[in-house]
């Protein structure tokens, strides 16, 4: 059985190819981003002597050319941002729809209250499972 080879590729766009740089050398091309896992493959494949099917093709980094990497950088920060205000936002209310509870408001009140369907207040107050968290920490590391 051949063992899995992994590279790490930065693609930089220039002009109408993207320059993929492998990670410990090497330098191949292709002509769009779909194509990178099979390029580099291909590219260590015959390199490195290994079947192109055990080579195993991270891009780390991705520079759009023509001035926009700051851009691309300013928009996955303000993703994250968005993320991490939608998180502390969720635990602001679930708190309060809590506490209403707590004081003793039915769950047609605490809709009323907080603008949200009776539904919504049962799973606002019900403890939070482990699935949930672990689909908000999926996706918060994604937009990291």
């Amino acid at each position: 059985m051949t063992e899995t080879v992994n590279v790490e590729v930065q693609a930089v766009r220039e002009g109408r190819w993207w320059v993929l740089h492998i990670t410990g050398g090497g330098t191949t091309q292709a002509r769009t981003l779909t194509q990178v896992e099979a390029m580099v493959a291909d590219y260590v494949g015959l390199n490195r002597d290994v079947p192109a099917g055990a080579v195993r093709v991270t891009i780390t980094d991705i520079d759009p050319g023509a001035g926009l990497g700051g851009a691309l950088a300013a928009a996955r920060e303000a993703q994250a941002d968005a993320v991490r205000a939608q998180e502390q936002a969720a635990v602001k209310v679930r708190a309060l729809a809590k506490t209403l509870r707590e004081r003793g408001l039915s769950g047609a009140e605490i809709a009323i209250v907080m603008g949200v369907s009776k539904q919504r207040v049962s799973q606002l107050t019900a403890a939070a499972t482990p699935q949930v968290s672990n689909a908000q920490a999926a996706l918060t590391s994604k937009l990291a």
